[in-house]
C-alpha cells in the first residue's frame, strides 16, 4: 500500500517508485486525506492504470479536482495530460463530499470533478457520496465527463441534492453509468448527455451523420440505478440529452422524475439528441405535483419497451417537434420555409385577418373552410414576419399553439388587415423519427443550408403498461404519425438488445 504525503521527501520517494512504472504494475494510492487538494496531489502522481483512494470522512470542497485538459495544439483542440485511473471512494455515505466550488457564469469548468478522457485510457469514479452544499452552483454539473474514451463507468456514487446536474457527459465517449443513487431537487437534471464531438465534428453534427448504431457498444449506458425528485415543482429529469446524445436507459427505477431530450431548436446551433434506447425501468409517481408524463422526444429516433409505469400519471411519451410552432436561431421555423427542412413548396390558402387587433385568433372573413382541415399546418403573418402551428380552424377562424418562448414582437397575435399564408413543410431538421443525413458544418450559419436528405428512423414502442393497460407514443405533430415516424406495438426489425449488463460492470 503506498500512502501519499504531501511533504517534499516522501513524494521524491514516491516520484522515484514510478520512474520504472511497467515494473511494479497498477498501485493503489491512499490519498493523506479527503481534502482536494491532498486527492489531487494523489491524481497527479498516479500513472496509468492506478487507483487513487479517498478516505472514509465528510470533506468540503471548494474548487475542482481536474484530470487532464484539452488545450489548441497546433491549431487543433487536443486533450492532453490524461491516465487510466480509477478514483475510488469508501462507499456511498462513507466518503461524502461537500459540493462549495464556486460556479462561473458559463459554469463550463467549474464542477467537483472536470475529467478530460482519451481513447484507449479507460476511466471509472466509484463509492461516495457527492453532496450539494450551499453554494448555487447552476447547470454545470457536480461531475464533469468529457473526450473520447470508449471504457468510461461511473459507478455506486450517490447525488445527494447536488445543486446542478449531477452528472454531465460530453464528447466521443461510450460506457457505463450503474449503481448510482440520485435525489434530485426540482427543476435540476440527474444527468446530461451529448456527443457533441462525434466523428472529431463538433455541436454533434458527426453523430448526426453517422450511421444509427442501436443495440451496440457506441452509446452512453444507465443501468440498475435509482433516481427520486424531492421538493415542489416539476421538469425534474433522469437524462436529458442534446448534441447527438446516443444513449440507453434501463433497469432502472424513477420516482416523480421523467425522461427525455431536446431538438435541434431551443440549444441554438447544437443539434437535438440522435438515438435512445429506453427498456425494462420501473417509473413511479406517488406525488402529482411532479412531472405529469413519464417523459418525451423532440428528436431522432428510439426503442420504447417494456417499461412499467405507476401513478396519476396524465401521458405516457408524447412526441413533438418545436420548430413546427417557433423559429429557433439559427434554423429559423420548420413551417414550409425553413432552409434546413424539406418544403413541399404549397401556398394552401391566404388572405388577410378580418377580426380585432391583438387577437390571438385569426378572423377570415369569407371562407369556407371544413373544420379543422389546416390542423398540423403553419400560419404565417408575414406583416410580422413569423409563424406558428395550427392546432384548430372553423369554417373562417383559425387557432394557433400556444407559445412560451419569446417572438420579436410579443406574443402571436393579429392586427386587423395583417396578411397571412398557410404553408407547411414535409419533415424537420433532426425531427421525430429522422436518422442519418448528410454532413452539416460551421457555426452561426451552418452549411449546407438545404434539406439534409435524413433517413427515415421511426421510433418503435411495444409492451409498455401504464397503471395494468397498454401505454402508447403519442404525437402533437403532423410531421410525426403514426404508423410513419413512429409505431406502437411493434418491434423494431433487426433490433437486438446490447448484452446485460454492461461488460464493463464486470471488470
Amino acid at each position: 500500500m503506498i500512502r501519499i504525503d504531501s511533504s517534499a521527501g516522501r513524494l521524491l520517494v514516491l516520484a522515484s517508485i514510478f520512474l520504472a512504472p511497467e515494473m511494479y504494475g497498477a498501485a493503489d494510492l491512499d490519498a493523506r486525506s479527503g481534502s482536494r487538494d491532498d486527492v489531487q496531489a494523489a491524481i497527479d502522481a498516479a500513472k496509468d492504470g492506478d487507483t487513487v483512494r479517498i478516505p472514509a470522512g465528510t470533506f468540503v470542497w471548494t474548487k475542482a479536482i481536474r484530470i487532464g485538459t484539452d488545450k489548441d495544439v497546433g491549431g487543433k483542440w487536443t486533450i492532453v495530460g490524461q491516465k487510466h485511473l480509477t478514483i475510488q471512494g469508501a462507499g456511498i455515505d462513507r466518503t461524502i463530499i461537500v459540493d462549495e466550488v464556486p460556479r462561473h457564469p458559463n459554469g463550463i469548468d467549474d464542477a467537483l470533478f472536470v475529467i478530460h478522457t482519451l481513447e484507449g485510457k479507460p476511466f471509472r469514479l466509484t463509492g461516495m457520496t457527492l453532496r450539494g452544499g450551499a453554494t448555487e452552483t447552476g447547470w454545470a454539473g457536480a461531475v464533469q465527463i468529457r473526450g473520447t474514451s470508449k471504457r468510461v463507468r461511473v459507478d455506486r456514487l450517490k447525488f445527494d441534492h447536488v445543486q446542478a446536474r449531477g452528472l454531465h457527459i460530453d464528447g466521443e465517449i461510450y460506457g457505463v453509468v450503474d449503481h448510482c443513487e440520485f435525489v434530485i431537487g426540482a427543476w435540476l437534471q440527474a444527468i446530461w448527455v451529448g456527443h457533441s464531438a462525434w466523428g472529431g465534428r463538433t455541436y454533434g453534427d458527426g453523430s448526426w451523420a453517422s450511421p444509427l448504431a442501436l443495440g451496440t457498444e457506441k452509446a452512453i449506458f444507465i443501468e440498475d440505478n435509482i433516481f427520486r425528485a424531492e421538493g415542489a415543482g416539476s421538469a425534474t429529469a433522469t437524462v436529458d440529452s442534446w448534441m447527438g446524445g446516443r444513449w440507453v436507459f434501463r433497469h432502472n427505477r424513477v420516482v416523480n422524475m421523467t425522461i427525455g431530450n431536446h431538438g435541434t431548436e431551443s440549444s441554438g446551433r447544437w443539434r437535438g439528441c440522435f438515438s435512445m434506447e429506453i427498456y425494462r425501468n420501473v417509473f413511479e409517481r406517488p406525488d402529482p405535483k411532479h412531472w405529469a408524463t413519464v417523459g418525451g422526444s423532440r428528436s431522432g429516433t428510439a426503442v420504447i419497451f417494456e417499461n412499467t409505469v405507476t401513478g396519476p400519471y396524465d401521458g405516457f411519451f408524447p412526441l413533438d417537434n418545436y420548430r413546427e410552432w417557433h423559429a429557433f436561431p439559427p434554423w429559423g421555423a420548420c413551417d414550409g420555409t425553413g432552409p434546413y427542412d424539406l418544403n413541399d413548396g404549397v401556398v394552401y390558402d391566404e388572405g388577410t385577418h378580418a377580426g380585432a387587433d391583438g387577437a390571438p385568433v385569426l378572423t377570415a372573413a369569407g371562407k369556407r373552410w371544413t373544420p379543422n382541415q389546416w390542423v398540423g399546418h403553419a400560419i404565417h403573418n408575414t406583416r410580422r414576419g413569423d409563424s406558428v402551428r395550427i392546432v384548430s380552424n372553423t369554417a373562417d377562424t383559425i387557432s394557433v399553439v400556444a407559445d412560451s418562448y419569446p417572438r420579436k414582437e410579443g406574443p402571436f397575435a393579429w392586427k386587423a388587415g395583417d396578411p397571412f399564408k398557410i404553408m407547411k413543410a414535409k419533415a424537420c431538421l433532426d425531427g421525430i423519427g429522422r436518422g442519418t443525413g448528410l454532413l452539416l458544418s460551421g457555426d452561426d450559419e451552418p452549411a449546407p443550408r438545404k434539406w439534409l436528405e435524413q433517413a427515415i428512423e421511426p421510433l418503435y414502442a411495444w409492451k409498455n403498461t401504464r397503471n395494468g393497460a397498454e401505454a402508447k407514443l403519442t404525437s402533437r405533430s403532423l410531421l410525426a404519425q403514426e404508423e410513419k415516424e413512429f409505431f406502437n406495438g411493434t418491434l423494431r426489425p433487426g433490433y437486438t438488445p446490447y448484452p446485460y449488463p454492461h461488460p464493463l460492470q464486470k471488470e
